[in-house]
């Protein structure tokens, strides 16, 4: 990994500004780690790094942006003495450095590693998962046996006891490019760093018309029952699009096949990600999508995704997308449907920044605009269990 820091991305202005913004304490960093994070004991007091990878505003503007550079070391690494024991690191961040090469202290610790199956502590620490004793893994085996009469139930449960059993004394192992959220600790200054957000993609009436001219959501069963939420569009040709998810740390997904069902399975019983574990099928105007990105670190569980269709509408000449973005947050078993199925987070709005945001980081942002739509009355997700959160604006994005 290149020690030198990042260009700063096309939102970010090249020079700096005089005078300093207060970062309070409490605030969210979202960044990616440039250095892996693991619970072997030898890694104490080595430096870590991560880079921002999404705004973070104070009261008025923008304190740190995208580009920046957060360090600091791991001032602990092992088995906790805590009941149940678990593997655990602790990394603190001290230092922001802007992509001039200003500096300024910093206290920042971990609050939430990105679909992951760790967990974090309030004192920052990153839990692995906890070493079971003979009695709890006797339970995971009744449960099993209870459910028999339910043959996917019993498969899912018993996938998700193995993997249980199998990662119970894995050391955690985080490598470079998984995204975590910081915590700050208390109140930092930091240089005042002129935040440009990319400009419009156009004027408000045309891409309005432009946007009631779009499918506004997907199906799924051939098109049977309603499906995700439009809430990207994406502007450019198909490899620029390619390109930028690609820049942007996304991962492919791989049509759904007996071979990739079966690698899906096998990842879910190791308890372990599957980086193109390929997703469900949903269909727009009968056609399956074009293309499908997706991020997930350790997890079957949890998951980003999108979904992308090239439709008939232009924009200036480029050719124009239509994206359904959620993110998968966990595993739940659906009684009518004797399968399992991811639950999703019912804010959809969340998976639509964090598009946009990855995107910017990565200088793959022509121009962006945020357009509203007419809201659709009783859109659901998980199976129709949750309703969705959604502020009814989709973003329509300029690709570079």
């Amino acid at each position: 990994m290149a020690s030198q820091t990042p260009r700063p991305p096309n939102g970010v202005a090249a020079s700096a500004t005089e005078g300093t913004r207060t970062l309070p304490a409490g605030s969210a960093l979202h960044a990616r780690l440039l250095d892996p994070l693991t619970s072997a004991p030898s890694t104490r007091g080595r430096m870590v790094r991560a880079l921002v990878i999404a705004p973070t505003p104070d009261a008025a503007t923008v304190a740190v942006a995208p580009g920046a550079l957060v360090r600091g070391t791991i001032l602990d690494a092992g088995v906790t003495d805590d009941t149940p024991r678990r593997q655990m690191v602790a990394p603190r961040f001290t230092e922001v450095a802007f992509p001039d090469g200003r500096t300024a202290p910093l206290a920042a610790r971990v609050g939430d590693v990105d679909n992951a199956r760790e967990t974090v502590d309030d004192s920052g620490r990153v839990l692995g998962l906890p070493m079971a004793d003979r009695a709890e893994t006797m339970v995971h085996c009744a449960m099993l046996a209870l459910c028999t009469v339910h043959p996917v139930a019993a498969a899912a449960l018993y996938a998700a006891d193995r993997g249980e059993e199998h990662e119970l004394r894995h050391a955690i192992d985080l490598p470079a490019g998984v995204e975590l959220t910081l915590r700050v600790t208390a109140d930092a200054r930091v240089p005042a760093w002129p935040w440009r957000p990319p400009g419009a993609v156009g004027p408000p009436a045309p891409l309005d018309a432009l946007l009631r001219s779009l499918p506004p959501r997907a199906s799924a069963l051939g098109g049977r029952i309603a499906g995700d939420l439009v809430n990207l569009v994406l502007i450019g040709e198909e490899d620029r699009i390619r390109t930028a998810f690609l820049a942007a740390a996304w991962d492919t997904a791989e049509r759904l096949s007996v071979r990739t069902c079966f690698d899906t399975f096998v990842a879910m019983v190791e308890a372990r990600g599957y980086v193109h574990q390929p997703v469900s099928t949903l269909v727009l105007d009968g056609r399956p999508p074009d293309l499908v990105f997706q991020k997930l670190t350790d997890t079957f569980a949890k998951r980003h995704h999108v979904r992308i269709w090239r439709t008939a509408a232009t924009w200036r000449d480029d050719p124009v997308f239509v994206a359904a973005a959620t993110h998968d947050i966990g595993i739940e078993l659906s009684t009518e449907e004797r399968t399992f199925t991811h639950r999703t987070d019912p804010d959809i709005d969340h998976e639509r920044d964090k598009i946009v945001n990855d995107l910017v980081t990565a200088n793959a942002v022509a121009a962006l605009s945020l357009i509203p739509r007419t809201p659709i009355p009783g859109v659901t997700v998980t199976g129709g269990t949750e309703p969705v959160v959604t502020d009814w604006r989709v973003a329509i994005v300029a690709v570079t």
